[in-house]
């Protein structure tokens, strides 16, 4: 079971609505219909859950909206997030597609390009690729690590450091795998 956890930012960020959407008073489908959400509508985000719902605020009015129905509109710029884990970055947006380099998680990426429901383009030290949004937080500048990325001339093969390490409490945003190393060819021991 996945639940909204509280934010620690004032404000996300402000997104975009895919489709005409319901604006519930609480994150389910149960819930009252606040408010009809127009297709391409602006909306503050002010907790988000790319795996469930997101808090929003429009039109002088709070409730959630699914996150699968919001975009983060990065237009002629970009927007800095954070991993949530060790991530691959990708040549495209695919599971299938080549590896780039492995990115440390707390790592910061300029995302030029967000579909929280999707694949996100980023840029990493000069590096151009796809991480899925998923892995991917929005805001401040934490404690994490910080991945620091060297690339070969003759070589596709890239190396990450972790410049620190950061010792606390972590929360999943969604369902992961733990595994007895650091490669998703790693046996899977819980999930």
């Amino acid at each position: 079971m996945l639940s909204l956890a509280p934010s620690t930012l004032a404000s996300v960020g402000t997104f975009r609505t895919t489709e005409s959407v319901r604006l519930r008073s609480e994150p389910s489908t149960d819930a009252d219909v606040v408010a009809v959400v127009n297709s391409g509508a602006e909306v503050e985000v002010l907790d988000h859950n790319p795996a469930g719902w997101s808090r929003v605020q429009t039109g002088g009015s709070t409730g959630f909206i699914r996150s699968d129905f919001l975009r983060f509109p990065i237009s002629g710029g970009t927007a800095t997030f954070r991993t949530t884990a060790g991530v691959n970055l990708r040549a495209s947006a695919s599971m299938a597609s080549n590896v780039l380099v492995t990115v440390a998680a707390g790592a910061s990426v300029d995302v030029n390009e967000h579909d929280p429901a999707g694949w996100s383009r980023v840029t990493i030290n000069g590096t151009s690729g796809f991480i899925r949004s998923d892995f991917l937080t929005r805001g401040g500048d934490g404690s994490a690590a910080v991945a620091s990325v060297s690339i070969e001339a003759t070589s596709t093969e890239a190396s990450v450091e972790a410049a620190s390490s950061a010792s606390g409490t972590l929360r999943t945003t969604g369902a992961v795998n733990l595994r007895e190393g650091a490669s998703t060819n790693d046996r899977i021991i819980r999930t």
